[in-house]
């Protein structure tokens, strides 16, 4: 197998609260605080994740013969043919990953999840599947994956603990920062446990 780098990236989101909501409260406000930037964390680690399935290591490049040169299996489809063309492409990931999926997330962008919306979840190939809508699944470009199937142990992500900061006087005593950060990384470590689909 080809070595591959992993350098995980710091993740991290600010939320500014006045001091008079600060010193008036409970600390309830630090946990809803905390909540509302994990969540923004949460959705910078998602695009990552994007990015590296978009990517030239999984589904990027030019389609030849139904692969992409990174060995990921890739298909155009078009309006009201993605849900049969999702079904082909769940049951042609088992005969070249030789394991069943795993997870199938598409994106929420309405073309695409509109075309969805007739999609037959009780199809054998849809069996002990669930189909996940992603708002960060972002690219509208020609070329760029609007859902993604994987297998087991093929994506992997790695995430720090997070940190909790206070800041009490770095914006003056009138208003108290609470920061989070952490680390992330992502990687497809075997590009043909993914298939992917381009809608237009």
């Amino acid at each position: 197998m080809t070595p591959k780098t992993i350098t995980p990236a710091g993740i991290s989101g600010v939320f500014r609260a006045t001091r008079e909501l600060v010193d008036s409260s409970n600390p309830a406000v630090d946990a809803v605080a905390f909540a509302v930037m994990r969540e923004d964390w949460d959705r910078q680690a998602e695009a990552l994740i994007f990015t590296e399935l978009n990517g030239s290591g999984g589904q990027g490049g030019t389609i030849t013969g139904d692969f992409v040169p990174s060995g990921a299996a890739v298909r155009n489809s078009a309006g009201a043919a993605l849900p049969a063309d999702l079904r082909k492409a769940l049951a042609l990931f088992v005969d070249h990953r030789k394991q069943k999926p795993r997870y199938v997330v598409a994106s929420s962008r309405k073309a695409v999840a509109e075309a969805l919306e007739t999609l037959d979840m009780q199809a054998w190939a849809l069996r002990d599947l669930s189909v996940e809508l992603s708002p960060w699944i972002t690219g509208t470009g020609a070329t760029d994956g609007d859902v993604f199937i994987t297998g087991r142990n093929d994506l992997w992500a790695w995430q720090s603990p997070l940190l909790e900061f206070s800041y009490y006087e770095r914006q003056g005593p009138a208003l108290v920062d609470l920061a989070l950060f952490g680390y992330f990384a992502t990687r497809l470590i075997k590009p043909a446990g993914l298939a992917a689909i381009r809608h237009t």
